[in-house]
């Protein structure tokens, strides 16, 4: 036998209680007991059953009197696979009452023997029934039509009769925390029970956990147990038991939605409230972290504030990491640093996606939060643009480029890379950025930023909903959903109402035609008389090559061109494969800043044989103001305020260098100015230069006293270049062992390999094919054959099969050349396509190949180091004093096959002195290359 203390989860019936225990891990206990020594009328449980009278009015008054209180308990025994037993309640002040006794009192149970092992006062219970028998009390009253059945609607409700109206019901089961089934009320006012509909309710905009069905017995094998069920989903029997303690068997309001989702299954969609308090279970539950929200059932409903409401209680449970949320993070973008962030809009890349610049200079690529834009085309893959990409795009960039804008991140997850592989778990991905991005007001020079109310700031993708440009996107859950979804929502129901652009159901006008004129040189020569006569061409900046190249496209022209600055040279970025200038990169980040998607005003002075138009670019005055407000380093000199010419700027910072020749009198004496005030401040190259000049000067003593080396001729590339293994060969040796043990990857047949990339080749040593290091020096059409220079012997290899090259590990490709590259000091020879450069380059093979050499660099020359070579084999040392043996360099000279470079006229050591007499020795004697007077070679620097 069983007793204890419990509380009244719910009534099933007018006799029987479903009771529930403290939790000590997990669900709490449960028991259904059947009260012994009375029956209530039998309650129909479905379609093949009907009511006896008075059924549900005793089922109503025991759940009335008892649902949800605390009772003590005792199980007299079981039969028919039920308990039955006794329940006391605490009705007021004095001792607890029998249920069953109470019931038999109003009438609403008669009294019968107890079930086998129960006990029970039969007396008392048959006394009490007897009394409410007399007094036609409960069942026992004699009234016409008070014992008249409910008509319940067991199936096939009619779900649309339902929507938009509000119905009281009372719940019966709890499926899961966001789905019940009810007894909805159809009755007149003065009978609300008489009709009944039995129907599942799904919770609007709340999704919790689902908890599976145990499996049927039938499926087990015969005589094993019944499978287990499977696992409930997490906190999915926690939510239940949430919803189960609070409207099991309790009247509730059902809001119904105006339409049925289809998300939910085809079952009815509604705002459930509890009839006494008022309270919304949805809201509980996310408060709670029981639940998530469901946007697409929520937006079914279409009630803006409770979407607030339940918006605001899971915002609540995720900021206070409840239940679900317990492994919340903030979306970020790593790094350390804040992740809603304020900086300036550098790039439009579609009508969704944008770059933004902090304030460190760190560009982001961003993505509007719950819109979609057209897309854009792409030439490479051939892929056409869908209708309207090209005037989203524009008018994104025409609203943010330029502008200070604020960044809120809103999610951020890895999306894998289009054409990246077969999806697997190492395929590559990026980091998908989604934000919300609203416009700032620009910073005045001198002063803080104002803040901007929240309410105040001009949302970018509103703006676009605005006009129809984006569509936007039915999140999945909330936390895909933008912060200002509702706005979106509504701004695109606006531009649908007056079927603006994606919404008017039309193609788009076509746009201007313009020619692309990069890389075509000769067609872009025809274009350039109608440039000049233009006094200026307008145009939108494209791309940034550097700080003083950009692209143009100018529609009123028809065509799109290079363009680069006449009066002033940034030095070059880096680029694919090839290392940038110094500062180089920090001149093109400078021009992505402040030109890049700007439109420009250029004025095209002329072109070079590349098909470059040269000229002077002038910023538009809105643009001018703000790259004169942007922050400057210390010292820089200010711009005039009437100066809207984008070389002021470049100088400005230090980011170019004048060439006052193509400048007008006017621009070269104030773009002068500017430069001798970087210059003077040490800003950008001036910079660079200053701590270049410190380092050499300080490096000189140190390179003058270098020691020299030893080593043997390996290639002699031209008269005044050759390779040179070091002696003894410890360096060639190594290389050598580790490429012995070399294996190409199964892979190798389908690489392709880009110019300058460090490769293993096979190359005929004349023992058979081996494989050796090299590095790519051109590729040929379709990478069918490649240009190789092996790294660790100095020769060239031209049409080098792709079958004979293979992609080389990093270990190998790592270790240093054994091979050095030795240029000859103050040695200038000519070409060795040229009969002189020819003549010379055998020279320089007859007089090194196969002996011993002697090397020592020569300092003072910043495009790479120079070495004097001398011939050491057969030769005794030199004395302590000094070596008179002539150097490799001043045979060559004076023999007359080379000469002494330009560079090398002022140069003061002793060997750039003895080469300069021994060079005007072999111009009086017609030597060599002096032989018809003065020489002037092809390639000649001019």
């Amino acid at each position: 036998m069983t007793s204890g203390f419990a509380t009244v989860k719910g009534v099933t019936s007018g006799d029987t209680l479903l009771l529930v225990g403290r939790a000590a891990a997990g669900p709490p206990p449960e028991l259904q007991l059947t009260l012994s020594g009375v029956a209530a009328p039998r309650l129909a449980k479905g379609s093949n059953a009907v009511d006896e009278p008075f059924a549900w009015a005793a089922r109503d008054f025991l759940r009335r009197l008892a649902l949800g209180k605390a009772v003590s308990f005792r199980v007299d025994g079981e039969a028919a696979g039920r308990s039955f037993g006794a329940a006391w309640l605490k009705t007021g002040a004095g001792e607890p009452e029998s249920l069953a006794l109470l019931l038999a009192r109003a009438g609403w149970c008669r009294a019968q023997a107890p079930a086998k092992g129960g006990g029970g006062d039969d007396e008392a219970l048959r006394a009490a029934e007897a009394d409410a028998r007399a007094a036609g009390l409960g069942a026992h009253a004699r009234a016409a039509g008070l014992g008249a059945t409910r008509r319940v609607q067991w199936t096939g409700c009619d779900a649309a009769a339902l929507a938009g109206t509000s119905r009281r019901a009372l719940v019966e089961h709890v499926r899961d925390g966001s789905y019940l089934r009810c007894l909805v009320y159809g009755g007149p006012e003065d009978a609300p029970h008489a009709d009944m509909a039995v129907v599942g309710v799904r919770l609007a905009g709340v999704r919790c956990g689902r908890v599976p069905f145990a499996p049927a017995g039938g499926d087990a094998p015969a005589g094993a147990p019944p499978p287990p069920p499977p696992p409930a989903e997490p906190f999915a029997l926690q939510a239940k038991h949430f919803v189960e303690a609070r409207l099991l068997h309790r009247e509730v309001v059902v809001r119904f939605a105006a339409a049925a989702d289809g998300a939910a299954g085809g079952a009815p969609v509604g705002d459930v409230a509890h009839a006494a308090s008022g309270q919304r279970v949805g809201v509980a539950l996310l408060r709670e972290g029981l639940a998530k929200l469901d946007e697409r059932a929520l937006a079914a409903l279409g009630d803006a504030a409770l979407a607030a409401t339940l918006r605001a209680a899971e915002a609540e449970a995720r900021r206070d990491k409840r239940r679900l949320w317990r492994a919340y993070e903030k979306p970020s973008l790593g790094g350390g640093g804040a992740d809603d962030f304020e900086g300036h809009v550098v790039e439009v890349t579609s009508g969704d996606t944008l770059v933004v610049g902090d304030a460190a200079g760190v560009e982001r690529r961003v993505s509007l939060s719950s819109c979609r834009a057209p897309r854009p085309g792409h030439d490479k893959s051939g892929r056409a643009g869908e209708p309207w990409a090209a005037e989203s795009r524009e008018a994104l960039r025409h609203a943010a480029v330029g502008r200070r804008v604020r960044v809120v991140v809103e999610q951020v997850r890895d999306v894998p890379v289009a054409g990246g592989g077969d999806g697997g778990a190492d395929a590559p991905t990026r980091r998908l950025v989604l934000a919300s991005v609203r416009l700032l007001p620009d910073a005045r020079p001198g002063r803080e930023p104002r803040a901007v109310p929240e309410d105040k700031q001009r949302d970018v993708a509103e703006a676009l909903a605005d006009l129809g440009l984006v569509r936007v996107v039915p999140p999945r859950s909330s936390e895909d959903r933008a912060a200002r979804y509702d706005a979106l929502a509504a701004a695109e129901q606006r531009a649908r109402e007056k079927k603006l652009r994606l919404h008017s159901g039309r193609a788009p006008p076509p746009g201007p035609r313009v020619a692309d004129l990069v890389g075509d040189a000769r067609r872009a020569r025809t274009f350039l008389p109608a440039l000049q006569r233009a006094a200026t061409v307008r145009a939108t900046v494209e791309a940034v090559f550097s700080g003083s190249r950009v692209k143009l496209r100018a529609p009123a022209e028809g065509c799109a061109f290079v363009f680069g600055l006449a009066c002033v040279r940034a030095p070059a970025a880096a680029a694919r494969g090839r290392s940038g200038d110094a500062c180089g990169d920090e001149a093109r980040a400078f021009a992505r800043r402040h030109l890049l998607q700007r439109v420009v005003d250029a004025r095209v002075l002329d072109m070079d044989r590349h098909g470059v138009a040269l000229g002077t670019l002038r910023l538009l005055p809105e643009d001018a103001k703000r790259s004169r407000h942007a922050p400057a380093p210390p010292g820089a000199p200010a711009v005039a305020a009437a100066d809207d010419a984008f070389e002021s700027r470049l100088l400005a910072r230090g980011l170019g260098r004048l060439d006052a020749r193509r400048a007008d009198a006017g621009a070269a004496k104030a773009w002068g100015a500017l430069e001798a005030a970087a210059q003077a401040a040490r800003l950008g190259l001036w910079a660079h230069e200053a701590t270049a000049e410190a380092a050499a000067a300080a490096a000189a003593p140190a390179a003058r006293a270098a020691a020299p080396w030893r080593g043997r001729a390996a290639e002699v590339v031209d008269g005044a270049t050759l390779y040179v293994h070091a002696d003894p060969p410890a360096k060639l040796d190594a290389v050598l062992a580790a490429m012995r043990a070399f294996a190409p990857p199964a892979t190798a047949a389908a690489a392709a390999h880009r110019r300058n990339a460090v490769v293993a080749a096979q190359f005929d040593d004349g023992s058979g094919l081996g494989w050796y290091r090299a590095r790519v020096v051109e590729v040929g059409p379709g990478g069918a054959t490649y240009a190789l220079r092996y790294l660790d012997f100095g020769n060239l290899e031209a049409g080098v099969p792709a079958a004979r090259v293979a992609p080389l590990d990093a270990a190998r490709a790592a270790l240093p050349p054994a091979a050095v590259e030795c240029r000859l000091a103050h040695v200038r020879a000519a070409a060795v396509d040229d009969e002189a450069g020819e003549a010379c380059a055998r020279a320089l093979h007859e007089l090194v190949w196969g002996k011993g050499l002697e090397l020592a660099e020569v300092p003072g020359r910043a495009d790479g180091p120079r070495f004097r070579v001398r011939v050491v084999d057969g030769v005794a040392e030199a004395k302590a004093g000094g070596d008179s043996r002539p150097t490799v360099n001043e045979q060559l000279v004076e023999r007359g096959l080379a000469r002494v470079p330009g560079a090398s006229k002022h140069a003061a050591d002793d060997l750039a002195v003895a080469m300069r007499a021994l060079q005007l020795g072999a111009r009086a004697a017609r030597a060599g290359v002096w032989r018809y007077g003065d020489c002037d070679f092809s390639d000649d620097e001019k």
